[in-house]
């Protein structure tokens, strides 16, 4: 039941007084088994299944415990209130954040109880350099070099892990042709040609691209073919 106080509040300016009444009624709130509206984790991506996220905090209320959200298929909780790794983590398709967000339920006879669960899901080097397609381009015969090359045309191949696991570095080889008259930057993927090409002598080359990552414990690589044809 509520408790109820009157109380009366008296003003005095040193002349004249006045009153007035205040009711305050205290309800008494019913027990919580959350200590805290959010919860936080960490783990690292595909972390085995019983691997322990987060404990909850809670009371000694009797309850259950469910998830709902994001840990549909990826988290489970026990009884204890203990949120597990309960399926497969994969960083990648929690991006932009990188981050599993959902709510925690306890349910006791008659009441509900929810709190926000967020987990940071760290990165492993899983994920290979992608290239989009392969290249084709052209350039011009009898074309006089610059001083710091011609441009050729740009490569790129984009990692969707973090950090130094995607930082992405280009080498090259030849693949069809007989002249190694080209240079990539290994950082750019820039293309450029230092020689002056003859199409009746070599018609067409074809550039064998690779793209690594940087990541540990092993590195990553995909390849990229660069057809570049010498225009008449």
């Amino acid at each position: 039941m509520p408790s109820t106080y009157n109380l009366t509040i008296q003003a005095f300016d040193g002349k004249h007084i006045a009153y007035t009444t205040l009711s305050v009624i205290i309800i008494k709130a019913p027990p919580t088994t959350f200590l805290s509206n959010n919860q936080y984790g960490e783990l690292v991506e595909n972390s085995p299944a019983g691997t322990i996220v987060v404990t909850m905090n809670y009371s000694m209320v009797p309850v259950e415990y469910h998830l709902l959200g994001e840990a549909q298929g990826r988290f489970a909780v026990s009884t204890e209130g203990r949120v597990i790794v309960a399926g497969e983590i994969d960083r990648e398709s929690l991006l932009p954040n990188a981050q599993a967000i959902f709510q925690a339920v306890a349910q006791s006879s008659s009441t509900l109880y929810t709190t926000n669960v967020m987990i940071n899901v760290l990165d492993v080097n899983d994920c290979f350099p992608n290239f989009p397609a392969d290249y084709a381009v052209q350039i011009q015969e009898n074309t006089v070099p610059a001083y710091n090359g011609n441009y050729v045309t740009q490569v790129e191949a984009v990692d969707q892990d973090a950090g130094n696991n995607a930082s992405v570095t280009y080498t090259y080889a030849i693949s069809s042709g007989t002249k190694n008259g080209f240079s990539i930057d290994p950082v750019t993927g820039v293309i450029t040609t230092h020689f002056k090409y003859d199409r009746e002598q070599t018609p067409e080359y074809i550039l064998l691209i690779q793209a690594r990552d940087s990541g540990t414990p092993m590195q990553l690589s995909s390849t990229a073919l660069v057809l570049v044809e010498i225009g008449d």
